[in-house]
């Protein structure tokens, strides 16, 4: 679950890789239009180490703690928080597979009683199962292209994402705008996800996705996103600077911590 999170985290923040200029405490809100037309904003703040990252659809946010390097997962609906950092993460990958190995092997004596058809049935899906998760990791590229634009006064260069040679996504990137000190913060918290991929890839012996093309974080921030052909839109619709309030940097007082215990029950202190 916490992973889900943070890759759910990790695809929120990916629509946004950022700017150069403004005072720190930066504040950017983005629009995301869907295929049927909803819309739905997107925020993220940057204050002192910590960059916290809200939707307009959901009451859960995240606070990421450069410093610390950990990751809050914040529910005020249920005053609960969780929290990771590379090594809890690590962890919980190696018990997920714990797990699966034991669930695996349960099946493998469960189908031995089975008639032949439906047993070979299940031996066959089962290992089609094994054969998938061990294909190559995807090769990603980036290509730049001489297209500029302008989003929010800001000027931006054209960027087509590719997997395995399909373009996926088209962002418009700019290094205008935002803080050196705020980049910073978030510079941190984006390798913080890319060795989230590298290191669970490596637990689960797959090989990370191919991102050798790419000039990590160099490119300034994807002031608009649009998945292919016909996907999400993502695009920014203000940014502003000024003090932000200490206390929405914070754990709630009173937030209890949770913990999803390997077993699927739930503990908290």
């Amino acid at each position: 679950m916490k992973i889900k999170l943070l890759l759910s985290a990790s695809l929120l923040i990916n629509s946004t890789c950022f700017l150069n200029h403004v005072s720190a405490d930066t504040s950017l809100t983005f629009t995301d239009t869907m295929p049927n037309g909803a819309t739905r904003t997107s925020n993220i703040q940057v204050h002192n180490h910590f960059v916290r990252s809200s939707r307009s659809d959901s009451t859960v946010y995240t606070l990421f703690d450069t410093e610390k390097q950990i990751m809050y997962t914040i529910n005020p609906e249920v005053k609960q928080y969780m929290q990771a950092n590379m090594e809890s993460i690590k962890n919980n990958v190696k018990i997920a597979m714990q797990m699966q190995e034991k669930i695996k092997a349960q099946m493998k004596e469960q189908i031995k009683t089975m008639p032949e058809e439906q047993r070979k049935m299940i031996e066959k899906q089962m290992e089609q199962a094994d054969a998938q998760a061990k294909m190559p990791a995807p090769k990603i590229e980036m290509k730049f292209s001489d297209k500029t634009d302008t989003v929010q006064g800001l000027s931006c260069k054209m960027v087509t994402f590719s997997v395995n040679g399909k373009a996926i996504k088209e962002s418009c990137f700019s290094k205008e705008g935002i803080d050196e000190k705020d980049m910073a913060q978030l510079k941190k918290m984006f390798n913080f996800m890319e060795a989230i991929t590298t290191e669970t890839a490596k637990i689960r012996g797959l090989p990370a996705p191919d991102t050798s093309s790419m000039p990590s974080h160099q490119e300034g921030i994807a002031i608009r996103v649009r998945a292919l052909p016909t996907g999400i839109k993502s695009e920014l619709s203000n940014i502003s600077t000024g003090s932000l309030d200490d206390a929405n940097f914070k754990i709630p007082e009173g937030f209890k911590l949770f913990t999803p215990s390997p077993a699927g029950q739930v503990a908290s202190e």
